[in-house]
């Protein structure tokens, strides 16, 4: 039957709209330039491969997926110093999803998943406004794994590029971002995080940066100086009401049933002498005496009387199976939470003390590196073992070094034997040119890293001998240079810490001018001869 001509207006005007629009989606999903949409577009990475109605119908699915948790992002923040681990499904290799920070060109993602597994098809969904009818855009994810160890489960990150600002330069920081498998988008679990450190600010952290130095060293003299123990007075630019850029952040790995309260105020105290501004710790499990000296220093700071920002930030591990409680995470978290807001980052252990030997602090031994080999990224410090298999107290320091528990002035004695560089090296970097930190080295960085001569600085580990029964050297540097100024500390910490239990183990007396160890080792070559001739016959 023929249509009337009004008809067959009306039907080749459908025909040509729905061409019309065919066309555009074609064009408009084939362009490179897909990270820098105008605000609120929704996009899809033409390498996802998906075709214009297939990606109309991804659009809509994700709105649907995620619509209903934008509108309260109350629900959805996670709470301040609780980085807790939260499980996926439906994104390939990816078991658990940690937190989401801002780096000034895009979001970084701290995960866990299968090793060795390739991820290509990960999607980040941005979102850059709370409302429930936001707009979002959808960019290609770049999935990187960090280091193992030969474990189950690996670390690794994901890194989702942002758009610049329409007509400027400036990158917008989203406010959420979600994940989605870019075959897979009708999974049913939601996952969309906060994304941290939106406050920073690239030229303001620029200026910060440029004073750093000078306010760092100024609180140091005054620590220094400063003979009745009492913390000094902070400046207006160490408030702890705001973020504040420092010249040396401390990262320290996980704290898993720790009882050592001396050994942590020690290593606090040290790292004040050395010119640290934050110490940043990763807390799973701690006992009583641990936590009354993590809420001292935390509220001395917070009341503004301390110099020392201790931030603490609870570490409840998935059940995965990874490298030391996860060290590397916490590592890779730190390096990216923190870096913006120091100069330098320090990475050692709690037993462990990077000393420069020829220098007051770290400030005056890194500027005379960097003026000697400008533009360096990190500096190694190679490692020998303060052994604590038997006591060897610093000379007038025999009493304090029982009564506070402290390695530095109990311990003298050193193995003769000095690791090779990375071998247990620990480092200072410069976190604007390290991508990804190792456990003793680097794992991804832009530039050269440099290994102190042992004349220069040394990392100085304080525990059970790694070598049993060495050969061992007098090493009184340390306790010679800090002991002093350590001990006026540790009085003035542990008036304020009055029944709270040392944890300590005090190290043992030689017998017979025999080191324990040197009993163990010949015990194991003893019952090694035995095992031999057993198999011989």
């Amino acid at each position: 039957m023929a249509l009337a001509p009004s008809k067959k207006l009306h039907v080749c005007v459908y025909v040509g709209g729905i061409l019309t629009t065919c066309v555009l989606f074609i064009a408009f999903y084939s362009r490179s330039d897909l990270t820098t949409a105008l605000p609120g577009t929704p996009v899809i990475n033409k390498q996802t491969r998906h075709t214009p109605f297939e990606a109309y119908q991804a659009i809509q699915q994700l709105r649907n997926l995620y619509r209903g948790n934008i509108s309260r992002p109350v629900r959805l923040e996670i709470p301040e110093n609780r980085l807790d681990w939260r499980p996926v499904y439906g994104l390939g290799s990816l078991m658990f999803v940690h937190a989401a920070l801002w780096k000034g060109d895009s979001v970084r993602i701290s995960v866990i998943k299968r090793p060795h597994a390739r991820e290509t098809n990960i999607l980040c969904i941005l979102w850059y406004t709370p409302s429930q009818e936001s707009n979002f855009t959808i960019v290609k994810a770049s999935v990187v794994d960090l280091l193992f160890y030969g474990h189950k489960h690996a670390c690794a990150y994901i890194k989702c590029p942002v758009r610049k600002k329409k007509g400027t330069k400036k990158n917008i920081a989203p406010l959420y971002v979600g994940l989605a498998l870019a075959n897979y988008l009708t999974a049913k679990h939601r996952i969309l995080i906060p994304v941290e450190n939106r406050n920073m600010d690239p030229k303001e952290l620029s200026k910060q940066m440029a004073a750093a130095k000078v306010a760092e060293r100024s609180v140091l003299i005054k620590v220094s100086a400063n003979t009745s123990g009492k913390t000094s007075n902070k400046t207006s630019s160490t408030t702890p009401n705001k973020p504040r850029v420092v010249e040396f952040t401390v990262c320290m790995p996980a704290m898993f049933q720790y009882n050592n309260a001396a050994q942590l105020v020690e290593k606090l105290e040290m790292v004040r002498l050395l010119g640290a501004g934050r110490v940043v710790l990763y807390k799973t499990s701690v006992k009583p005496n641990v936590e009354a000296v993590l809420r001292l220093y935390t509220s001395e700071w917070a009341a503004g009387r301390e110099t020392l920002e201790l931030v603490v930030h609870s570490w409840r591990l998935p059940p995965a199976e990874l490298h030391y409680r996860g060290q590397l995470a916490a590592v890779d978290d730190c390096l990216h939470r923190y870096g913006w807001l120091s100069r330098y980052m320090v990475f050692d252990d709690l037993d462990e003390l990077i000393i420069p030997l020829r220098h007051a602090n770290w400030s005056q031994l890194i500027a005379e590196r960097e003026r000697l080999h400008p533009g360096r990224a990190a500096f190694m410090f190679r490692c020998s073992v303060m052994n604590a298999d038997h006591s060897s107290p610093a000379d007038g320091f025999r009493q304090d070094a029982i009564r506070y528990g402290s390695s530095v002035l109990s311990l003298t004695l050193r193995d003769d034997y000095v690791f090779p560089p990375i071998k247990r090296s620990k480092l200072i970097i410069n976190p604007r040119k390290v991508d990804a930190m190792g456990v003793h080295n680097i794992d991804k960085v832009r530039g050269y890293m440099e290994v102190i001569p042992l004349n220069q600085g040394m990392l100085y580990h304080y525990r059970w001998p790694v070598r049993l029964c060495e050969s061992e050297v007098k090493d009184n540097r340390v306790a010679s240079k800090f002991g002093k100024r350590l001990l006026v500390r540790l009085k003035s910490v542990w008036s304020r810490l009055e029944g709270v239990a040392l944890g300590w183990k005090k190290p043992m007396p030689k017998t017979n001018s025999t080191r324990p160890t040197c009993f163990i080792k010949a015990r194991l070559e003893k019952k090694s001869k035995k095992q031999e001739q057993l198999e011989v016959e």
